[in-house]
């Protein structure tokens, strides 16, 4: 024997002999410092004041503490966003999942019946300059037309339609604007009617501009996601920022607040609804109104909406931008 207990059972070769292999002395404890005395053996001495990990990815720094391996502090986990719930996995660290609260969100149609009631007439004759303003997002794959809004009775009375994955706009006529829709993206789109044209523009983008001698005169409430004629035309999707105002607004006007949200009274505006009054995917069978944040305070009214589970309700899948404030 050689007499080292730090060493496994010696072995004899030739009448010599022969120390056998180190002992290896580890107590998984990053806590704690690991020896071995020739005489007594494996040593395990309690640290402190080192780095250790608790396993557990929400907490730092983890520091030692008497052959302990201690939790630091909870990680303050915030992406800055408020239409998102801030959270932390014990294996992944911070991440985020949608905020299921009223405040952020948006409006899910169904592509069946579902529509919202907004201004009692926006014919000619009674706003000869209108604007139009929304964030959508399709989902809808069929070819026929899927109204954005309007309010045409047989006339091709003013509205916007995405159809087969392009934006037509309706004035008295239909105008093909040249713009295309993309499924499953948030886009946003204005337009602009006035008596002798009409402006259409994508994301801020240029516009198409239609001109010609316009007539439309539909007395129908103007719709937002269907119509209430009988073929319907409904939109199947999201809609988020809407926004009616009884002016032209310029193109600089349009680019300048179609990423972010008005909140402040302005000249002209005449709906704004936000359309996040609902709690995102829950039951909300009160929560049957589109609150119109302008100083109009015209309330838009739902119609068929189930405002239950993901689809036909609110939900939290909200348009960009929508959580800054315009200046």
């Amino acid at each position: 024997m050689s007499g080292d207990v730090c060493t496994k059972p010696s072995v004899c070769d030739k009448g010599v002999c022969q120390a056998g292999a180190a002992v290896v002395c580890n107590d998984d404890n990053p806590c704690s410092v690991d020896s071995c005395g020739t005489k007594t053996g494996c040593v395990f001495d309690k640290a402190s004041g080192g780095s250790c990990s608790d396993g557990d990815a929400c907490t730092a720094p983890d520091i030692c503490a008497v052959g302990v391996c201690k939790p630091g502090e909870p990680l303050p986990c915030n992406d800055g966003n408020p239409c998102t719930k801030d959270t932390c996995d014990p294996k992944a660290g911070c991440g985020t999942e949608p905020q299921l609260v009223a405040g952020c969100g948006a409006l899910d149609f169904d592509g069946v019946d579902d529509r919202v009631r907004t201004l009692p007439n926006a014919s000619p004759a009674v706003l000869p300059n209108l604007t139009f303003e929304a964030w959508v997002f399709r989902t809808g794959t069929g070819t026929g037309n899927q109204s954005i809004v309007g309010d045409d009775d047989g006339g091709w009375d003013r509205g916007l339609v995405a159809r087969g994955g392009k934006i037509y706009v309706w004035a008295g006529k239909e105008f093909d604007t040249g713009l295309t829709s993309t499924l499953n993206q948030w886009e946003h789109f204005s337009a602009v009617w006035t008596p002798t044209e009409v402006q259409v523009s994508k994301n801020g983008g240029s516009a198409y501009i239609g001109k010609t001698p316009l007539d439309s005169d539909s007395a129908k409430p103007w719709i937002l996601g269907a119509l209430e004629s009988g073929w319907r035309f409904a939109f199947k999707g999201r809609i988020d920022e809407v926004r009616m105002w009884s002016v032209a607004r310029s193109a600089g006007d349009l680019k300048a607040t179609f990423d972010c949200s008005i909140i402040a009274p302005k000249p002209g505006l005449l709906r704004n609804f936000h359309l996040d009054e609902g709690v995102p995917g829950q039951a909300n069978p009160t929560i049957t109104k589109a609150k119109d944040s302008s100083s109009s305070a015209k309330d838009g009214d739902l119609v068929d909406f189930a405002l239950k589970d993901t689809t036909s309700n609110w939900t939290s899948l909200a348009a960009p931008g929508t959580d800054k404030t315009c200046p």
